[in-house]
């Protein structure tokens, strides 16, 4: 952000801000964890640095204390993260809920009208309410929604035939429908493999978006749905949480994610501070009022690991790149400060592009445990300095022939790995050029010794 520049998003969240923070003040949790009153001291969204982050671990230990006293809940959604392993109650009332389908509905409108669609939509998605927030953040506009489920073979199939089966609905013009699905990118993947075999052209004929979210999609992971269901227009990534109302988009131009105007995006340091607007940190949302009222979350730190990034697609606002989690990914100190070791994601996307490493199957449910994903078998284990030994990540991966007897093929590989993995994260090459950290890379031919990339 240049100057006092901003962008319209950021002017709409200083406008809902304060009712947001008089809102909260009438929470238990908040004014204890404040110890003052906000209301009067935090009228922009550049003001909230002044109010303490709250984590995942308050929100499970404190959730109750953090529903509001004029509000009843509703809806109660239960998240266990697969990071921290402790259940989160989250609870939202009908006011909320109200607010959130009039302003995405009205959003949804626009945009369909913009692009001349007027065809129904109808909305399938692999998350269930518990899992992902009655999926928030993926359903726009549908006049219907359907769930379906791919956790058995069974499943699978039964997913198919709705997809396929006329008439679902019988007060729409089924023939006019469009199709949208979400889904997570694994689930996305599979029923995509699916869908791609001979006999099914009629169950992906109306899919005309596909939404990921839930987890990180990786560029080929794009590229395997864009090809398997070449129906659809567009495979759009949201960055989404189950305890956060609103996200963000990730641009088809810039390729940087672009936060909703209900919730305000900031990243706080590694080591603390002040919330940056370029450089990595820890993104931090704040949902805003009418938009979550019963148990409304306050500077609430995702666990996410993101880059500030400036972007000319979305002048004025804060924009961003995910790096990681940040449970999963080991901080050194560098030039003054906290910096990753290395990128889970962006080493992903350039492990995906090597042709020599192995891939974990779309799915383990017969007939289609045999379909190779996209996933690469890449493994990574740091060890902090010790003594005047220095930092070591050594980063091992399975690959698709002997390498022992193979051995050029071996050392092309381990060159290939090298080179990417020190690409996909500038802080890992300052530390290996410093000879602050070790590197060392590892092949083995053995594909069940070397589990998939763990990046969530």
């Amino acid at each position: 952000m240049r100057g006092n520049e901003r962008g319209a998003k950021s002017a709409l969240r200083d406008r809902l801000l304060p009712e947001t923070i008089r809102h909260a003040e009438a929470i238990p949790f908040y004014a204890e964890h404040w110890g003052r009153s906000a209301s009067g001291e935090i009228a922009t969204t550049d003001a909230l640095a002044r109010l303490p982050v709250v984590g995942r671990d308050e929100l499970a230990e404190h959730g109750d204390r953090m529903v509001h006293p004029g509000r009843t809940p509703s809806v109660m959604l239960h998240s266990t993260g697969t990071t921290t392993g402790q259940p989160v109650r989250r609870f939202r009332c009908a006011e909320e809920l109200a607010a959130l389908d009039s302003f995405r509905h009205r959003l949804s409108a626009k945009a369909r009208a913009r692009r001349g669609e007027s065809n129904p939509i109808v909305h399938f998605t692999t998350l269930s309410a518990r899992h992902h927030g009655a999926v928030l953040g993926a359903r726009t506009g549908a006049q219907r929604a359907v769930s379906l489920s791919l956790l058995t073979a069974r499943e699978v199939e039964r997913s198919v035939a709705l997809l396929a089966r006329d008439r679902l609905f019988p007060d729409l013009p089924e023939h006019f429908c469009e199709y949208e699905l979400s889904g997570s990118p694994q689930d996305l993947t599979l029923l995509a493999t699916v869908l791609s075999e001979p006999g099914n052209e009629a169950a992906r004929r109306r899919i005309r978006r596909i939404v990921a979210v839930a987890d990180f999609l990786s560029r080929a992971q794009q590229d395997l749905l864009t090809r398997t269901v070449p129906e659809s227009r567009r495979v759009v990534h949201r960055y989404s949480l189950s305890e956060v109302a609103g996200g963000a988009t990730r641009c088809e131009r810039c390729s940087l994610f672009h936060f909703d105007a209900i919730v305000v995006p900031e990243v706080v340091p590694l080591d603390g501070g002040d919330p940056v607007r370029e450089g990595v940190g820890r993104l931090v949302l704040t949902e805003l009022y009418p938009f979550s009222q019963a148990q409304p979350l306050i500077r609430y730190d995702t666990g996410d690991l993101v880059e500030a990034v400036r972007s000319d697609c979305d002048a004025g606002e804060l924009s961003v790149a995910l790096l990681g989690r940040t449970a999963l990914v080991p901080t050194v100190r560098a030039r003054g400060g906290r910096v990753p070791v290395f990128r889970p994601y962006a080493l992903r996307e350039t492990a995906e592009r090597l042709p020599d490493l192995c891939h974990a199957p779309v799915s383990s449910l017969a007939p289609w445990q045999s379909t190779a994903g996209t996933i690469p078998l890449v493994a990574c284990e740091f060890r902090p300095a010790a003594g005047r030994a220095p930092h070591r990540l050594t980063v091992r991966a399975a690959v698709g022939f002997p390498p022992r007897l193979l051995p050029e093929a071996a050392a092309g590989v381990l060159e290939q790995l090298r080179a990417a993995v020190l690409a996909s994260s500038p802080e890992l090459m300052h530390l290996v050029t410093e000879c602050a950290c070790e590197l060392r890379i590892e092949i083995t031919g053995d594909s069940s010794a070397v589990p998939p990339l763990a990046t969530r």
